[in-house]
């Protein structure tokens, strides 16, 4: 709901917002999805296309044909000063620039695990499993089968725009989605930060076999009980855990693991009522 713009909004979309979130059309576009849901003429014709200028941006940019800028792909400390004031012109700060994820983490992971997905598929809803099935293309076989599924090698910014909503109604997005499904496989070297990078690094991997999917170090072919403490710390930070380790090259699946210790609150049988959530999505996009 966050990438539609206030006119897409249905009437009682537009009702929730206003009514718990205080907010109206001018604050829902800035605040909610920073005037995305514009076209470029749009931008210039409401006064923000200055600020997306100074940004980088294009008009074929901005419509798909050429790549983003830079800036994109920098944090907000490497944003200089002025490119920081025209940020905050369309509703960014730090928290939202850098999508800070405000979602508690008690874990060991960077993000929060996404429980639903560590849920064997007959314990899944109905709709979840619709939504897995028909939108995200699992079969109740590739979905308790871990890493299996074509889809979990796809980054997030290979998902569909169709299918990257639904994605979040599984708990899964851009950070989720890259850390816990594939674990960075779909990102290039040259694109991973340098905590991923490290921590690649730490288990064998190099930039000339990383995000092959043509075998993997050594060191993945233990048992996570057999992986020492700062292997395991670097497993943890491209997401894997007890569940998602490839150990001696078995298949992870779903079913044997939950008849054993699943680490950190992984089997968590009962998710709460799984709804579409438009107003929990909307309040967390308007806290950052």
């Amino acid at each position: 709901v966050e990438q539609k713009g206030w006119f897409e909004l249905v009437y009682y979309e537009k009702d929730t917002a206003a009514a718990a979130l205080g907010l109206d059309e001018k604050s829902w576009d800035c605040w909610q999805n920073h005037y995305d849901s514009y076209g470029w003429g749009d931008l210039v014709k409401k006064g923000h296309v200055d600020h997306y200028k100074a940004l980088g941006w294009t008009e074929m940019m901005w419509d798909g044909i050429f790549d983003p800028p830079p800036s994109e792909k920098k944090t907000w400390e490497e944003l200089s000063e002025e490119e920081q004031l025209h940020a905050t012109e369309l509703c960014f700060g730090q928290e939202n620039w850098d999508r800070v994820d405000l979602a508690r983490n008690t874990g060991p992971f960077p993000y929060p695990k996404p429980k639903i997905r560590y849920m064997v598929w007959r314990d899944l809803t109905e709709e979840m499993r619709i939504v897995a099935a028909n939108v995200l293309l699992y079969e109740e076989e590739t979905w308790n089968d871990v890493g299996s599924a074509d889809i979990e090698k796809r980054a997030w910014d290979d998902l569909t725009d169709y299918q990257k909503p639904f994605a979040v109604q599984l708990g899964l997005y851009h950070r989720t989605w890259d850390c816990f499904q594939n674990h960075y496989r779909a990102t290039e070297w040259s694109e991973l930060s340098v905590d991923v990078s490290n921590a690649a690094i730490a288990l064998g991997w190099e930039s000339s076999s990383w995000s092959r999917w043509l075998g993997e170090p050594e060191s993945y072919k233990k048992k996570w009980q057999e992986l020492s403490r700062e292997e395991k710390s670097a497993a943890h930070a491209l997401c894997h855990f007890n569940v998602t380790w490839p150990g001696d090259g078995s298949s992870i699946n779903l079913i044997n693991q939950h008849g054993n210790s699943i680490e950190n609150g992984a089997n968590n049988r009962r998710v709460g009522a799984f709804v579409p959530a438009v107003l929990a999505i909307v309040v967390t996009g308007f806290l950052v």
